[in-house]
């Protein structure tokens, strides 16, 4: 024990203690490096893109601060009530810094998990937030503005989040670097490009042309400007990635996600896969490469129909007419019909039994489902689904043991689905919670040895209650990975076993399309 200290905030007495010699408690390598930037807009801004909120704990105070500040200068000198009304103050006070060094805590616990080494600018906060107010002799300029620009500054609380930030970096064993901070604000983090125009806003920021369409100062290739620095994603280069690795239809549901397409061109490319039963086959599950109509495609096709949002296509309630005559008499669907021919076909797939109801498959095609009925009426209406919906609920309260990772996730969506409609959905929500470790990654059994899902598998759109079972560090995190995983290809790629050539390759396409996907609901990029 090197110190013991006590100190007193407002009614409040606490006893500080310091150590000499505290052993150090590594974490595990994490494999990745990151620059952050402080802001006011947002707290901490990542180099992989991923923005940290600025909760602005005073300014949310402030309305009541003020109040009790008034009522403070009303009250006499030494009186009872003015004592009280400086308690309340202090109180109040206490309270913002309190929470400001929770979230400090909290936000330096992400990074400190994430990344092995973290650098940082080396601000003077204190000459960033000196008065502008000058003097009588020589008056300051925009002095309103400054103002609240270091209300803003202190608010946030840098200084207080990089000292909580280098003493658990210094405890996991990560290296935290401070550099200089001239010109990192206007610098391209992709190809070096430093000029004001860079940063448009204290907010935006996005490379700006040079003469010659081309931004940067290097070496290496040259890349042309524009691409989107919210997050270090490159989006100009994905459209050529689908074109070289990418089914038909992944490259229309690119277009319509980016704006660039329609309805019409996405279902002309999902009506490929279909059958003349109303049902989807040809390996539009990519691993099920046979022809005949299998529930495990159904997926795939209600994802499109809930892409297509507002537009509605007959295409979805004749998919359900499909399911419903393929349903069991329990409500549940098999995992697979019988496969007439399984070349290229996963053992999975080829090996199922058709007799017996797969919680799996029914609940990740019921919870696509629900997803379509929010703006297709005929969805909505049709017995399959409330048929599929009973035998969910119904296994899914029925389970003992701890489920396979996609069983669990699956029916952590499904969940998520029906939450708003079912009122057994939150209780359940929460129990399939506790299969859930605290990081989110949950290991794919008998998968590859890298397989696993992690949180945004579980829970991959913001507000929605599935959100509930992750901290918004590890979500924040998760976002960080998704965002790293891009290639220099242009895609993602995938961590489950390649099982033909022809599935390896749509595989990435379906999950480049997916993680653009994840990233743009979350408003990243």
């Amino acid at each position: 024990m090197k110190t013991i200290s006590v100190k007193r905030e407002g009614n409040r007495w606490y006893v500080v203690l310091s150590c000499d010699d505290v052993p150090a408690e590594p974490l595990p390598a994490a494999g990745a490096v990151a620059g952050i930037d402080l802001g006011v807009a947002a707290l901490v801004t990542t180099s992989d893109g991923v923005h940290v909120a600025n909760p602005r704990h005073l300014a949310a105070t402030a309305d009541r601060l003020a109040a009790a500040q008034r009522d403070l200068a009303r009250k006499r000198r030494g009186s009872t009530r003015r004592l009280k009304e400086v308690a309340r103050i202090a109180a109040l006070c206490g309270k913002v810094g309190r929470q400001r060094v929770d979230y400090a805590h909290k936000v330096a616990n992400a990074l400190v998990r994430g990344y092995d080494v973290i650098v940082h600018e080396e601000l003077r906060i204190a000459n960033m937030t000196r008065s502008a107010s000058g003097t009588v002799e020589a008056p300051g300029r925009n002095v309103a503005a400054k103002s609240g620009l270091n209300r803003g500054i202190l608010d946030a609380g840098w200084g207080v989040f990089l000292t909580i930030l280098s003493h658990k970096a210094e405890s996991a064993g990560r290296e935290l670097i401070a550099v200089n901070p001239a010109g990192t604000s206007r610098t391209c983090a992709r190809c070096g490009h430093c000029v004001r125009e860079n940063r448009a806003t204290q907010a935006e920021f996005r490379c700006r042309p040079r003469p010659g369409g081309v931004s940067g100062t290097y070496k290496s290739a040259p890349r042309e400007s524009g691409h989107d620095e919210r997050m270090n994603v490159n989006l100009s280069v994905i459209p050529a990635f689908l074109a070289g690795h990418a089914r038909l239809l992944d490259r229309r549901r690119h277009d319509l996600l980016m704006g660039d397409g329609d309805a019409t061109g996405v279902l002309a490319a999902l009506e490929g896969y279909r059958n003349a039963d109303g049902g989807y086959g040809w390996g539009l599950e990519p691993d099920l490469r046979a022809p005949e109509s299998q529930p495990g495609a159904a997926l795939h096709a209600f994802e499109v129909f809930e892409e297509i949002a507002p537009a509605t296509a007959p295409q979805a309630a004749a998919l359900c007419d499909w399911l419903e005559s393929v349903t069991l008499p329990d409500g549940g669907l098999p995992f697979v019909l019988p496969i007439g021919d399984t070349a290229a076909t996963a053992p999975w797939w080829a090996g199922g039994d058709p007799a017996v109801s797969s919680l799996q498959i029914t609940s990740v095609s019921a919870a696509a489902a629900h997803r379509v009925a929010v703006h297709d009426p005929a969805v909505a209406a049709h017995p399959w689904l409330e048929q599929a919906t009973r035998y969910c609920l119904d296994a899914i309260q029925a389970m003992k043991e701890p489920p396979h990772a996609y069983v669990l996730a699956f029916a952590v969506r499904f969940l998520d689905a029906v939450h708003d409609t079912r009122p057994r959905a939150a209780e359940l929500l929460k129990r399939l919670g506790d299969h859930i470790p605290e990081d989110g990654r949950v290991r794919v059994e008998g998968g590859t040895e890298e397989e696993a899902l992690r949180p945004l598998d579980f829970a991959p759109s913001p507000g929605r209650p599935a959100r509930t079972l992750f901290e918004p560090e590890v979500i924040a995190a998760d976002l960080v990975r998704l965002a790293g995983q891009q290639r220099d290809d242009g895609g993602w790629a995938v961590d489950y076993a390649r099982i033909s050539p022809a599935g390896a390759m749509e595989w990435r396409g379906a999950a480049t399309v997916n993680a653009v996907k994840i990233l743009r609901a979350n408003g990243l990029v």
